[in-house]
């Protein structure tokens, strides 16, 4: 499903329906992703396996021509996921670092937040595998705590400070 190939992602061709299949081919890749999360929870670092495969189809989620909600989804399931996996994550880090520090920047706010809480984990579970991505990620992270004025109130922005801060704290 990731790969989005399954039956009921085919497209049938009916105009008026593409919002109905978008929606639910965003509730089918939510759960998916829920399910994914989940495996990791009960396996830990026994996920890696399923990691490697799994990686590159939930990534391609996260590229710019995306809707916000699948790069949403896409960095918050990669955190969660590592989250689990624990220090098994370190030889992919060289790959996974960039593209989380480059989602730092996304004009979509919760993008920024679960990129932020993502570095945090990246930075506790790849210990010295994560230090040569310290600086761009300190960096980057610390543009996000400067919280404009029409912000204030926002809780999207308000999390993803906190997140921020959590992460430059790791």
């Amino acid at each position: 499903l990731l790969q989005e190939k399954g039956p009921c992602q085919a497209y049938h061709g009916v105009e008026e329906d593409e919002k109905d299949e978008a929606d639910h081919d965003e509730v089918l890749i939510d759960r998916v992703t829920d399910l994914l999360s989940a495996i990791a929870k009960a396996s830990g670092p026994g996920f890696e396996p399923l990691f490697r495969r799994v990686t590159p189809h939930l990534l391609k989620f996260n590229q710019p021509h995306r809707a916000a909600p699948d790069r949403v989804m896409a960095i918050g399931t990669l955190g969660d996921i590592v989250e689990e996996m624990g220090p098994r994550v370190q030889p992919y880090l060289k790959d996974l670092f960039p593209v989380v520090i480059k989602a730092l920047s996304d004009k979509e706010c919760g993008v920024r937040r679960n990129a932020a809480y993502t570095v945090g984990v990246f930075a506790i579970h790849g210990r010295e595998a994560a230090k040569p991505y310290a600086k761009d990620a300190i960096s980057a992270l610390s543009r996000l705590l400067e919280l404009r004025a029409e912000h204030k109130g926002n809780d999207g922005y308000e999390a993803c400070r906190d997140n921020a801060c959590s992460a430059i704290s790791k």
